[in-house]
């Protein structure tokens, strides 16, 4: 669908704000048009927030951070992270990631293994680990399942598309194999350590063998 012409010119100007260093017009713009539903809008407001958060200084924002119908004003922080959820909201498979970490850094499990969840959904290798991996260890909402994440985990690593994704399926078994361990009985534990000598002794020597 072709976006309207005066949605265009605000998106525009916007831009234009930010190259001009007017980075409060330039906010006011992209939340206006996040209300009106664009995602792209609402992860550049949600980028602004976060600015602000980290440098206060950087610029002063046209209208206060106020994220609920109390009118308290809020922390720069909590504009971000309601940003981005409108973003996630809004279909942003990107945002969905960021919010999950964003609530999970809150304490909030349950909006954060629903954002995973979401963005596993549509196909995110991002959040399927991030969902597997809050299954593997539990949450506070999540009751851990280490079959469950390690099966996922082995999926994840197999369908991974760069090599980056791959290696955190595999630290990401090794944390729940480590997990589990920690919750074994003492013969449980020597033999994972057992079975862990074994194995390295056995990449020591192929390394050692292939020289």
């Amino acid at each position: 669908m072709t976006e309207h012409p005066l949605l265009l010119l605000m998106h525009t100007l916007a831009r234009r704000a930010f190259v001009n260093d007017d980075f409060a017009g330039s906010l006011l713009l992209y939340s206006f048009l996040s209300e009106l539903g664009s995602s792209i809008a609402a992860r550049n407001a949600a980028d602004y927030w976060t600015m602000h958060s980290q440098k206060p200084n950087s610029f002063s924002p046209a209208i206060p951070c106020v994220v609920d119908a109390s009118g308290t004003i809020a922390p720069s922080s909590e504009c971000a992270l309601f940003f981005l959820r409108r973003a996630a909201a809004l279909g942003d498979i990107e945002a969905m990631n960021l919010a999950s970490a964003a609530e999970r850094a809150a304490g909030n499990d349950a909006a954060a293994y629903d954002w995973a969840s979401r963005a596993a959904d549509r196909g995110s290798q991002h959040g399927r680990f991030e969902r597997a991996m809050m299954l593997g260890l539990g949450t506070k909402v999540v009751k851990a399942n280490s079959s469950s994440a390690s099966a996922e985990l082995h999926k994840l690593r197999e369908e991974a598309k760069d090599l980056a994704t791959a290696s955190a399926a595999i630290i990401g078994l090794f944390r729940i194999k480590v997990a589990e361990t920690l919750g074994m009985d003492r013969l449980g534990m020597l033999a994972f350590i057992a079975t862990a000598s074994v194995g390295l002794l056995t990449c020591v020597v192929l390394r050692i063998t292939s020289r």
